[in-house]
């Protein structure tokens, strides 16, 4: 009997970093979710003598230096941590970092096929580049070295559709028609327009996603975009519904989403102007943990359609991811 391939699926976003660590007895994906962040370490350590709990964070090697990834990154003691937002970002040590700590939170020293993926801007120029930067024998920490066979790079918006048609059993109904995917991540809002499961030419991304949402709000607040506390403060009142709190005290940001929305405006016109007419589109399905942020200015632009939202949001593109890897691996599709 053949051995059961291993498929693992990163989606490192500008935003958060999210993986399929296994996948549990009854068959769901075990995930995990951090902030694309990385810091350099002076070393983790225990303080207070055992009386606080260690830092959430592993620990990589990239371009002889150390750097401490994960959950509680920002609270590295020591070192420069900061959120890389910048149309190189893949080429970049940080990048290569977070790549490295998802790896090394998968526990394992060999995969058969890697799922990863990239905004639909910088797909077909970068795609061969993260195949051959991530297929082969890697290099975590000196000591753990992972050997990764394949590496399969689709476009995000793909990921949370094949996710959505799967989970709500469309996906053979839908595959077939003309779909438009909208993926309002943290750097770019991408969209994504397929025919037959072929991407067209009107698939693009524009420099509006939710940083630049978040972004305005603060410099709404009068506190400035430089502070990443606060920034992340604004981020997990969106995506966890979280209380925003400032000096102690929460704040309601109802009266600064003015500029919030005006920032939405502009992205969804990019977009809605680079599709043009929309009448022969079957489907139109938003994705991510913005989506519900983006959806009035969306249903403006397309009034005659009936907006889809995929379960998972924010991870919806690293679960489609996944189950897109074992229909390959196993020979489905």
């Amino acid at each position: 009997m053949e051995k059961k391939k291993i498929v693992q699926a990163i989606d490192l976003g500008f935003g958060f970093t999210k993986l399929v660590e296994g996948v549990n007895a009854s068959g769901q994906y075990k995930l995990k979710s951090f902030p694309s962040i990385t810091a350099i370490s002076s070393g983790k350590k225990t303080l207070g003598g055992g009386f606080f709990s260690e830092r959430d964070t592993v620990t990589v090697e990239q371009g002889g230096v150390t750097y401490e990834v994960g959950k509680d990154t920002v609270m590295a003691q020591s070192g420069f941590s900061a959120r890389i937002l910048d149309n190189r970002y893949i080429y970049s040590d940080d990048y290569q970092a977070l790549m490295k700590g998802a790896l090394k939170m998968m526990r394992t020293d060999h995969i058969d096929l890697l799922v990863l993926g990239l905004p639909v801007k910088s797909y077909d120029d970068a795609k061969a580049y993260l195949k051959e930067s991530w297929e082969g024998q890697i290099n975590i920490d000196g000591d753990h070295k992972v050997r990764v066979n394949r590496v399969m790079v689709l476009p995000q918006p793909l990921g949370g559709f094949a996710w959505h048609g799967k989970s709500t059993g469309t996906y053979e109904q839908m595959k077939s028609q003309r779909n438009l995917i909208l993926d309002p991540g943290h750097f770019t809002f991408d969209w994504l327009l397929a025919h037959d499961m072929k991407m067209t030419k009107r698939s693009n991304s524009y420099e509006g996603g939710m940083s630049f949402v978040i972004n305005a709000i603060a410099d709404s607040l009068g506190i400035g975009s430089s502070n990443l506390d606060t920034l992340n403060a604004i981020d997990e009142h969106f995506y966890m519904g979280k209380p925003f709190m400032l000096g102690g005290k929460v704040v309601d940001l109802t009266p600064h989403m003015p500029v919030a929305k005006a920032v939405i405006k502009r992205a969804v016109s990019a977009m809605s102007a680079n599709i043009g007419d929309s009448s022969n589109i079957d489907n139109i399905v938003m994705l991510g943990g913005g989506a519900d942020l983006y959806l009035e200015e969306v249903s403006k632009a397309f009034p005659h359609h009936q907006i889809k939202t995929a379960k998972g949001k924010s991870f919806a593109n690293v679960m489609g991811y996944q189950w897109i890897g074992e229909q390959v691996a196993n020979g489905k599709r």
